[in-house]
């Protein structure tokens, strides 16, 4: 939210190269149409939970039936309901859709370059939950500034068996809970094969 500039810069140069714009997340919700006024070149903004809109943009859905959407619709800015997902329902990322070793690659750079003493070798990121429990009884941390009251979090077991997966199949060495509750920032885990 601070960095407008460079967030209209990213996406005109996205729709330059064709690209469908969607934006979302905490900053983006209470935004959304003000978001959609002032840069034609965003498509979409997706307010609150993501997944469930992503997956029916990408479908070529219409417009009017996705949850937790915000888009023009012939000059009028529509929202669209907000849909709370279940991440019980949600499965485990299918991280062979991204790059997993640039990404690897990028921290070995900058481990060296910046001679960071981490001992392990290929960290990645994980959410096992969304909201802060401390917020949904209507308090907070007095620099909070979250708009989703709500808290939903996974199952152990499917914690687990991302850890596991992530393991098995990549070689990750350390996760870091990267989750929207501000305790999560300092959660991480080193494991060992």
């Amino acid at each position: 939210t601070t960095l407008f500039r460079s967030l209209d810069k990213i996406v005109e140069e996205a729709k330059r190269k064709g690209s469908t714009v969607i934006i979302g997340g905490q900053s983006a919700t209470p935004l959304a149409e003000t978001l959609l006024k002032q840069n034609q070149n965003i498509d979409y903004v997706v307010r609150y939970d993501g997944e469930e809109a992503l997956r029916q943009i990408i479908e070529g859905r219409n417009p009017k039936d996705i949850p937790n959407l915000t888009y023009r619709n012939h000059g009028e800015i529509v929202s669209n309901p907000d849909l709370e997902v279940d991440l019980r329902s949600i499965p485990i990322p299918n991280r062979s859709l991204v790059n997993l070793e640039e990404y690897i690659d990028f921290f070995q750079k900058t481990k060296a370059e910046q001679n960071l003493p981490f001992s392990y070798d290929r960290p990645t990121n994980v959410y096992s939950k969304k909201g802060c429990p401390i917020r949904i009884e209507g308090h907070g941390c007095s620099w909070c500034a979250r708009v989703d009251k709500r808290f939903r979090q996974r199952t152990p077991k499917q914690f687990f068996d991302e850890l596991k997966y992530l393991n098995e199949e990549f070689g990750i060495d350390h996760v870091s809970d990267r989750s929207e509750e501000h305790t999560s920032e300092l959660q991480s885990h080193s494991f060992i094969s």
